[in-house]
């Protein structure tokens, strides 16, 4: 079992929840920038944002975690 974001409760269930983490605060200040481009008539083509992703790997995917690893 996996979730996504990585919520602070995840690191806190029974068993730790496997999650993706994100940059969650760059990608707000990414989609309010390209909101207020809108707003200013600032023109887009298409565009695709990447943004760097982490896979925290705890114990819901069944994963052995060294000793003295968060779980």
């Amino acid at each position: 079992m996996t979730g996504f974001d990585d919520l602070p409760a995840a690191a806190h269930s029974s068993p730790a929840l496997t999650t993706v983490r994100q940059p969650v605060l760059e990608r707000g200040a990414r989609a309010a920038q390209l909101l207020l481009d809108l707003i200013e008539g600032v023109e887009h083509n298409t565009r695709h944002v990447l943004l760097p992703t982490e896979l925290v790997v705890r114990m819901s995917c069944g994963a052995h975690l060294p000793s003295g690893t968060a779980r």
